[in-house]
């Protein structure tokens, strides 16, 4: 036992150590089309919450199929977490996106100029172009999420040089510091 009273190895992870490629092979079968990395994500997902949380079963004969069920019920949740995702994004292409401003202030074109060449280029192409985040990562070699982590970190660097250099105007739509 661990110092927190866990046993090392429970009946049920032990069954799915010793029959890994067993269960690794139905979860493949249930998930064909998917990415062949996604049935070891899951296993490993299942193993991490039984090490966390050993189930409590009163019947040895029921481990395997008790793992089963886990299985396919990970496996369920994998496709509704993809689509949930595949809905939120569908939906939040279709949205207009907010009208630029007519113009940019003298001091955000100066400030985007200071950015990472990354950087500018993703608030250049995204925020003022008309890119959208899978074309800009596509073109860039990146993945949709990868892009738009570089364009969340962008704006908050592109915030603070802005908050550093023109504290005087207001957002600099309608600027009045000295260019």
């Amino acid at each position: 036992m661990t110092k927190s009273g866990r046993h090392l190895a429970s009946p049920v992870l032990q069954l799915l150590q010793a029959e890994r490629p067993r269960f690794l092979a139905f979860l493949r079968g249930r998930l064909r089309g998917e990415p062949q990395d996604a049935a070891e994500e899951i296993l490993q997902d299942v193993q991490l919450k039984l090490w966390l949380r050993p189930p409590l079963l009163r019947e040895a004969t029921k481990v395997e199929a008790w793992l089963y069920r886990t299985l396919r019920n990970a496996a369920t949740d994998y496709y509704r977490r993809g689509a949930t995702y595949a809905q939120a994004l569908e939906e939040f292409s279709r949205q207009p996106r907010p009208a630029a401003p007519g113009h940019i202030c003298p001091c955000a074109s100066r400030e985007l100029a200071q950015l990472k060449p990354e950087y500018s280029q993703a608030l250049r192409r995204l925020e003022m172009g008309d890119d959208r985040v899978e074309d800009f990562a596509q073109s860039h070699g990146l993945t949709a999420n990868s892009a738009s982590v570089r364009l969340h970190r962008a704006r908050k660097a592109l915030r603070r040089r802005m908050e550093q250099a023109c504290a005087a105007c207001d957002g600099c739509f309608d600027c009045t510091c000295p260019a």
